[in-house]
């Protein structure tokens, strides 16, 4: 899944393996976060909480979260309160919201249910979290709400319609946009495999970003070399100062993964690997491709390669 951000992230069902990531999920939100969920201030998840709430029959209760690495972003539940309706409770980690985790659950759960046989959801929110309810209202189902006792009360027919199926395309259009645009129009670039020695290609690969006037922040990765070709060096993927859109990859197969990571802790979004030595390689390349491919969906990055000759745009805003 695309976040709004052009961010990956993870949609799967919960399960009892997630009551320590749930547990951080919840000390993680901020007391606004925790009132409008609970319409009260509360603690941390009880053992006893826990273990109800990682544990559902993926039939009348039915509970999603949506993961970057090992880390719960949102958690989307119902419990069916009658044969075709169901109460849902969606919760976003607050550094993740607007940025469509919210909606992407209520979908989901949506396309769950009514293979459940549920018709409608019902849900109470709190008038204060406008986010929430624009989740509900701008989601295109046919909606109702009404306040009663200071809450917002409502009922979602989870019959598609043309609005639900154009926000949802229209959601996974800005998405996939934002995503690409990070690959082919990043405001900084790393490099990371630079060489001093000319004609090599992590040479001919600093050459060519230089020499076709590359808009944006342009960084070097080299163990040794202070500088390359008039640029500054860094030592590692750690000491670069910038924030890190992109990172073009150029090292021996069996250090990918870890620049990958080290990549990820920078922030980058995206990552093109030029190195060799993977799928086309025979078994053990195509399982580090593998490994690659999961290192990168859990970080939330995405990834053009391996064994690529990489990107070109020939945009003069960004060339």
């Amino acid at each position: 899944m695309l976040l709004r951000d052009g961010r990956a992230a993870h949609l799967r069902p919960i399960t009892p393996e997630d009551a320590d990531r749930l547990a951080d999920f919840q000390r993680s939100l901020s007391p606004e976060s925790i009132y409008f969920r609970y319409f009260a201030s509360r603690g941390e998840l009880t053992a006893a909480e826990l273990i109800h709430l990682t544990t559902v029959d993926h039939d009348k209760r039915v509970a999603l979260v949506l993961t970057v690495g090992q880390q719960i972003i949102g958690v989307g539940r119902y419990e069916s309160t009658a044969p075709t309706t169901a109460e849902i409770a969606i919760t976003v980690r607050d550094n993740h919201q607007a940025r469509g985790v919210g909606s992407i659950l209520l979908e989901h759960l949506a396309a769950a249910g009514r293979e459940r046989g549920l018709r409608t959801f019902t849900g109470s929110v709190l008038p204060e979290n406008e986010r929430m309810l624009d989740v509900f209202t701008d989601a295109g189902f046919e909606a109702r709400a009404h306040l009663v006792d200071g809450i917002v009360e409502l009922q979602m027919d989870l019959t598609p319609t043309e609005e639900s199926v154009r926000v949802m395309e229209a959601r996974e259009h800005r998405a996939e946009a934002v995503s690409i645009r990070r690959l082919l129009a990043p405001e900084s670039v790393v490099l990371v495999g630079a060489s001093i020695r000319e004609g090599s290609f992590g040479h001919t690969l600093l050459s060519n970003l230089r020499d076709a006037g590359f808009a944006g922040r342009l960084s070097v990765v080299h163990p040794t070399a202070p500088q390359i070709s008039g640029i500054q060096a860094y030592q590692s993927v750690r000491e670069v100062p910038d924030a890190i859109d992109l990172a073009v990859v150029a090292v021996p197969a069996d250090a990918v993964l870890d620049v990958v990571r080290r990549c990820s802790e920078k922030q980058a979004r995206a990552v093109v690997v030029i190195s060799s030595g993977f799928a086309e390689d025979g078994p053990e390349g195509r399982r580090r491709q593998e490994q690659l491919v999961q290192v990168a969906r859990g970080r939330g990055m995405r990834v053009v390669g391996p064994n690529c000759l990489g990107l070109i745009n020939t945009d003069p805003a960004v060339a």
